[in-house]
């Protein structure tokens, strides 16, 4: 498939996972969301999938409609029907087109149906979900798929700079570590692309982001959305803007156009509902700073 049909396609990544690795895929959805790449990951496509014939349909997704496949291999990946059909579907493509679309990831030493001993795999520890995206949205790149949402680190390094905005980044950093803890896997640009977004949704200082938070327990949220799971800085203050936001997060944000994105938001909701974990409206174009 040329570069030019992959910018046609609908998704830039399907993972495709056994139900016990399931914290392991939705990492990686979480931090693949965060940079801006649209996932085809199940708990975002609720709605989609009900109704639908799920064998055609699902065959139709790993088979032609995202650029890349990312598949967790484990001794559970093995035994499970629906991963095999995943995988079948994507194998499928990839020999059509001679290339490395499915992009295996390594849980354990299980041996997988197809999978040939020579592919490169990436392997879960040492790799994580912040590693693995990182050399996604590379390859993503290379396809054409992305603007560079994220460079080469050492480029990120150099690009923090003050945004045109009024949020001071490095005042958005220090709240952020004070709020929730230092994170040293961020980047430079993380906190000039955060900040970005939220200018874009109205916040125009740290102030008025500290009472938009202000009470609301991050600790509940995790345990709501990823069961516990400690989470980077970054995603923790997004899942706390939700449920500080609730709509008005959906509605302001930069990707609000965006399917995956509201899919994504609407199973955090949900969640959240089943937690009985309350959400707020607050909307930083109306709230005093």
């Amino acid at each position: 498939m040329s570069a030019d049909s992959r910018k046609n396609l609908f998704y830039d990544v399907a993972i495709s996972f056994a139900g016990e690795d399931r914290r392991h895929a939705r990492s990686l959805a979480d931090e693949l969301v965060r940079r801006g790449v649209s996932v085809f990951y199940d708990e975002f496509e609720r709605s989609s999938l009900w109704g639908h014939d799920l064998y055609t349909y699902l065959v139709d997704i790993y088979q032609n409609r995202a650029c890349f496949c990312v598949a967790f291999l484990s001794k559970h990946y093995a035994k499970k029907l629906w991963a095999s059909h995943e995988r079948k579907a994507a194998q499928a493509r990839a020999f059509r087109e001679q290339g490395e679309y499915l992009l295996p990831i390594r849980l354990d030493s299980t041996e997988i149906p197809g999978m040939l001993p020579t592919t490169g795999y990436l392997t879960w520890p040492p790799d994580d979900a912040v590693s693995t995206a990182r050399l996604l949205i590379d390859k993503l790149r290379h396809e054409g798929r992305r603007d560079a949402v994220l460079s080469q680190d050492d480029q990120l390094t150099t690009s923090f700079t003050r945004s045109t905005g009024e949020l001071d980044q490095f005042e958005l950093k220090a709240f952020l570590d004070e709020t929730y803890g230092a994170d040293g896997r961020m980047t430079p640009f993380s906190y000039s692309y955060l900040a970005e977004h939220l200018e874009h949704m109205g916040f125009s200082s740290v102030a008025q982001l500290r009472k938009c938070v202000s009470g609301i327990d991050a600790k509940a949220i995790c345990e709501a959305l990823h069961s516990g799971r400690r989470q980077g800085q970054i995603t923790t203050f997004e899942d706390v803007l939700l449920v500080a936001m609730g709509a008005n997060y959906m509605r302001l944000h930069k990707w609000a156009p965006e399917h995956w994105f509201s899919a994504r938001c609407l199973a955090n909701l949900r969640l959240l509902d089943e937690a009985g974990i309350d959400v707020g409206d607050f909307d930083p174009n109306t709230a005093n700073s």
